[in-house]
């Protein structure tokens, strides 16, 4: 997402705007289509017979082994309400740059994805922290989905996500993760529906072989982009981390 990736279409209000619980909404920006590679750029050649793709409910329970619960960010994060989503939706980021749900993501097999807060006593500053793990049927569908990520950032550096809220200044960068095949961050501004809250958003997004791991961070009390950067970096280190110990375990 999420505040859309992989993404689900349930939930309604923005605990960012201070108007009831928390809700995965403000992890609804994870959008983004993890649709087929664009015409413009050569399909990937087909994987090594040596790759190892976890299907059925193999494939179920590695991605479920990987994204983090509260404790795993920090003693003050909670659930959300929603707190899990092993949706298939696939939401694209249409030629207008807007994000909407549309079927489901192509060769997916499994999806989860978590979503955490850390509040403040005013419940006015807090920190969105969401993980998760897709895996896929082979490794072309799994580099699509950081292909098309990639493509729609510079497409479209300022989005309009579901429920209204808005992110602008987006980038991606290639980004140096040890234990996976290829990484991707990205980072924008997120500014909720009426435009008056915003804040440093960072979501990275890795492969390693045919599951795709991402962490999205949204940091409403940051001074700048690096706490949320921290936040995001340590994250996506950790669902690295538990992935690989999962398919070693396997």
């Amino acid at each position: 997402m999420l505040i859309a990736l992989a993404g689900c279409s349930s939930g309604s209000g923005s605990t960012a705007e201070g108007d009831g619980p928390p809700t995965n909404d403000i992890a609804r920006i994870l959008g983004g289509d993890t649709g087929q590679p664009s015409p413009d750029r050569p399909a990937p050649p087909p994987p090594s017979p040596t790759v190892d793709i976890p299907l059925g409910d193999r494939a179920k329970d590695v991605v479920r082994a990987v994204p983090l619960e509260p404790r795993h960010w920090g003693s003050t994060y909670e659930k959300q309400e929603g707190y899990e989503e092993d949706s298939l939706a696939r939401f694209v980021v249409g030629d207008d740059c807007t994000s909407r749900e549309d079927g489901t993501i192509p060769g997916a097999v499994a999806n989860l994805y978590r979503y955490t807060f850390s509040p403040t006593a005013s419940g006015l500053e807090q920190v969105f922290a969401v993980s998760g793990a897709t895996a896929f049927e082979d490794v072309t569908s799994a580099k699509a989905a950081i292909d098309k990520l990639r493509d729609d950032a510079k497409r479209c550096p300022s989005q309009t996500l579901a429920g209204g809220a808005r992110l602008t200044s987006v980038t991606t960068d290639p980004h140096d993760l040890a234990g996976v095949d290829e990484a991707l961050v990205m980072e924008a501004i997120w500014v909720d529906a009426k435009g008056e809250r915003n804040a440093p958003y960072v979501w990275v997004m890795a492969r390693k072989g045919s599951i795709v791991v991402a962490v999205l961070a949204v940091d409403l009390k940051a001074p700048d982009v690096k706490a949320t950067e921290e936040i995001a970096f340590r994250g996506a280190a950790l669902v690295v981390k538990r992935l690989t110990e999962k398919l070693k375990a396997q």
